[in-house]
């Protein structure tokens, strides 16, 4: 099965929005909320969403006034995406090649994205979002590192320096941090965290909650099983 089948045959349901603040999906909620705070989403801002999926993280955004573009190639993700964000304009169509106005958003999320980009076509794809965000424009990457597990659907993970790199050759790189490291204690209140029949479960997820962004959310770039840059385009 090619890497893309994978990702489809995935979005049988809108997996993204099933997530919750528990067990293994603490950490992915806390991402979301970290690239939110970095986004800063404001009313009358201009967002691109770009790899949107199912639409959690235009979901997260549009509480907050702003004028909200996703795009993705899955129209099966497409179509859970609108289901969620109704006011969001959707569009289905490949990074690499946008089919959108120059300098058309004031602010771009790649979270999650660029992972699933042939090694090949990630130059385009970041010529791309240079080209459609405006000018003092910021855009907030995210992506796993080699300590995290590769899965099939994934072409490359990034360490810091390979993805630090790859972004200064289109952007300025304002920040390059880490996100959530690993912890054999994280990964056993994970197991106990995840059973839904433990009947302590309620009791693990709040120390795993507190577990997780005092001792592992934030990390060294070097240790971390995640990266998050924010980018800046040049006025």
């Amino acid at each position: 099965m090619s890497r893309e089948a994978e990702q489809e045959r995935e979005y049988e349901q809108p997996y993204h929005h099933l997530v919750r603040e528990t067990g293994s999906g603490i950490s992915y909620i806390s991402l979301l909320r970290i690239a939110e705070r970095m986004v800063a989403p404001a009313p009358g801002d201009t967002i691109l969403d770009a790899g949107c999926g199912d639409g959690r993280f235009l979901l997260e955004l549009g509480k907050r006034g702003t004028e909200l573009f996703g795009v993705d190639m899955s129209l099966r993700a497409l179509r859970y995406a609108a289901g969620f964000n109704p006011r969001a304009m959707l569009s289905a169509q490949s990074i690499a090649a946008l089919g959108l106005r120059s300098e058309s958003f004031s602010t771009i999320a790649l979270l999650e994205t660029l992972e699933h980009v042939p090694p090949d076509a990630v130059p385009r794809v970041l010529s791309e979002l240079k080209r459609v965000l405006k000018p003092g424009g910021k855009m907030i990457v995210s992506v796993p590192t080699p300590l995290l597990a590769r899965p099939a659907k994934h072409y490359r993970h990034f360490g810091p320096r390979d993805l630090r790199s790859l972004l200064e050759e289109y952007f300025t790189v304002e920040s390059l941090a880490g996100h959530a490291r690993q912890s054999r204690l994280f990964a056993i209140l994970v197991a106990f965290g995840d059973n839904r029949f433990w009947h302590l479960r309620a009791g693990f997820n709040t120390l795993l909650r507190w577990h997780f962004k005092r001792h592992l959310e934030s990390a060294p770039p070097e240790r971390a099983l995640r990266l998050i840059a924010v980018c800046r385009k040049a006025s």
